[in-house]
């Protein structure tokens, strides 16, 4: 909600799934002010939105409103400002409900596969789903699909 700019969209860039709220606007004001950014937030930003979005953002200190921030990449989901932090918690909380080790390694797995070629990419997928199987709970998870119910994950 609100302005997220210069070090807080740095630490929004450092997050996994994002919710803006319809009002929310977007923008890195380093340039305007002589300054570097310094947590990631030209890094995560070029990788985000792709080179030539992130340095106009970055080089013209704009804002984009949240309908921009979604198309350019920046966020996941936009919600009416009187919702977001119900729609936020509900997201979060389903999230909850799914394997904790299974949703860990997908976040490893899309981190430590983003710059390495296709190939690469997919043998470390899967040599991670190999060393999964023999998990709780990859067999919980697939006694519910068989069974036609809800997994329930004990971590």
């Amino acid at each position: 909600q609100g302005l997220c700019l210069a070090g807080g969209i740095e630490l929004m860039l450092a997050c996994d799934v994002c919710f803006a709220a319809e009002s929310a606007q977007f923008g890195d004001q380093h340039a305007q002010f002589g300054l570097i950014p310094g947590w990631g937030g030209s890094q995560r930003l070029t990788r985000l939105m792709g080179q030539r979005r992130a340095l106009d953002l970055m080089f013209s200190a704009r804002w984009l409103k949240s309908d921009e921030a979604k198309e350019a990449g920046l966020v996941n989901y936009i919600v009416p400002d009187a919702d977001l932090h119900k729609i936020s918690l509900e997201y979060c909380q389903k999230i909850a409900t799914r394997s904790r080790p299974g949703i860990a390694e997908m976040k490893r797995l899309a981190r430590e596969g983003a710059d390495l070629g296709i190939d690469q990419q997919m043998r470390l997928e899967r040599d991670a789903a190999v060393r999964a199987m023999p998990s709780d709970d990859v067999a919980e998870g697939l006694d519910a699909f068989e069974n036609r119910r809800a997994p329930e994950f004990k971590a």
